[in-house]
């Protein structure tokens, strides 16, 4: 069985993603606040549509892979 490939895999998401982590402050950086970005609105912006929104545990394994 072959796994998903992750929406962290293009490069426009990670852009999107790593430019609000960028720009929000340090303490302000959770699993939840990035699950709710993205998927209210990079998701949006981007004209995505997942087949369901972002969980709190990708959100936080992003982070993780991000370097958050």
């Amino acid at each position: 069985m072959c796994a998903a490939r992750s929406w962290l895999h293009d490069e426009v998401v990670k852009k999107a993603v790593l430019d609000y982590l960028n720009n929000i402050p340090n303490g302000k950086v959770t699993p939840k606040a990035i699950q709710k970005q993205i998927n209210n609105t990079i998701f949006l912006e981007l004209s995505i549509k997942p087949k369901q929104p972002l969980s709190i545990q990708t959100a936080q394994q992003w982070l993780i892979k991000l370097g958050w």
